[in-house]
């Protein structure tokens, strides 16, 4: 699948993916709803170990073509993104002080949901200045690991930017292990694997902060990485929204979830992947049509809201997105009664009449069943296809939200 759609009209451009964070795998239900928003989603994961996804993500993952895309953590911020990071830990730093030390590398937190803290493996200025405040304290643990023979230098190269210079002549064992994927034989390759397994002792620093420290630095690695191709924000956890609020790219994310969302069902688990799936091939312009709405929207609001302010408008144009959604709404579903009466050749539209039409068109009115029957011998998918409702609902970015909601029940 094309994994950035961008499209420019005058200044504007609209890239449509996202970042999540601060977890690294989102709930089923949330991505549901992402494959029907964006193009793609962008979630963090560690340079080392990442948590594997629950089986049911993956394979939902998979039926949805793959949105999930992997971005690893840089080895550390900018400059002038650490110092506001500073900032924000001096400006808590009795609330933070008052939180036990939890710790947030190693084997002991791969429970948690949030993905290790491997950032700093041995330290750094970062931590360090952390560790003067009182905020921050490391220890080590030996822990035996089973990789193959040809992992070992990449094991230990793992938190640099180098890579190791593996032989891979033909008659070496990686070489095999590789000739054996090339020809399919997946299970054959993973049986010679293991018969050239090693055990290497790994010292994994053991990173103690406040959680909230370190959820914190991963929503401004978020930042870092939605910034660099204008991507969209969306916060996993509820106590981190207001960590964005302050950045447009987090409203964008915010109010085109939000908006989406209300128009969907609420059990969207319930919905066949497969249909969803269908769904996001046949209309992607028009989700990217939704979002460049979306972006012109914000976009209006943060060059009037005072600088620091995003985060107080955030409901005023949630608000907004939604009744634009709405009105479209209404006119389509009005414009679907009038091509039916239309069609069955009726000039006069007695308010019976049009509530019955209505309810066989499935806008919630009690209908007669002659009339579902006329409307059904007609052929309702030709009738909708008729007309210039169509063309001017693909017009129309907000109408994606309608259509979304209708291949969602």
């Amino acid at each position: 699948m094309t994994w950035q759609r961008v499209c420019c009209q005058g200044t504007l451009v609209v890239v449509n993916s996202v970042v999540f964070y601060p977890h690294q795998c989102p709930s089923s239900q949330w991505l549901r709803m992402a494959a029907l928003c964006w193009d793609g989603v962008h979630r963090l994961v560690p340079r080392s170990s990442p948590l594997p996804d629950p089986e049911k993500v993956t394979r939902l993952d998979e039926a949805l073509g793959g949105i999930l895309r992997d971005v690893r953590l840089p080895l550390s911020l900018p400059s002038g993104m650490t110092e506001r990071f500073l900032q924000w830990v001096d400006a808590r730093e009795g609330q933070l002080s008052a939180a036990p030390l939890q710790a947030v590398a190693g084997e002991r937190y791969q429970g948690t949901g949030i993905f290790p803290f491997s950032k700093f493996p041995d330290g750094g200025e970062f931590v360090q200045a952390l560790e003067s405040r009182g905020l921050a304290r490391i220890e080590s643990q030996d822990v035996e690991v089973r990789i193959a023979s040809w992992e070992e230098e990449d094991f230990y190269l793992r938190y640099s930017e180098g890579t190791a210079d593996v032989d891979e002549s033909p008659g070496t064992p990686v070489a095999e292990y590789y000739r054996l994927l090339d020809q399919g034989d997946a299970v054959g390759a993973e049986r010679f694997r293991d018969r050239h397994l090693i055990t290497v002792v790994d010292r994994q620093p053991i990173l103690h902060l406040p959680l909230d420290i370190g959820l914190h630095y991963l929503a401004m690695s978020a930042f870092e990485v939605a910034g660099r191709d204008n991507r969209d924000l969306v916060a996993g956890d509820a106590r981190f929204v207001d960590v964005g609020m302050y950045d447009v790219r987090a409203l964008r994310g915010d109010v085109a979830s939000a908006t989406l969302k209300a128009f969907l069902p609420q059990n969207l688990n319930a919905v066949p992947v497969q249909q969803l799936a269908e769904f996001r091939a046949e209309f992607a312009a028009e989700r990217l049509a939704y979002q460049r709405e979306i972006q012109t929207l914000t976009g209006e609001f943060s060059e009037v809201a005072s600088e620091g302010e995003l985060h107080r408008v955030r409901d005023q144009v949630i608000e907004l997105a939604r009744q634009r959604a709405e009105r479209t709404q209404r006119t389509y579903r009005r414009a679907r009664v009038e091509m039916a009466l239309q069609s069955l050749g009726v000039t006069l539209t007695p308010p019976a009449l049009v509530g019955s039409v209505a309810s066989a068109l499935g806008i919630g009115m009690f209908a007669p069943a002659g009339i579902a029957a006329a409307i059904s011998a007609f052929g309702l998918g030709m009738l909708m296809k008729r007309g210039s409702v169509r063309d001017e609902r693909q017009a129309d970015p907000w109408s994606y939200v309608d259509q979304a909601a209708n291949a969602s029940v």
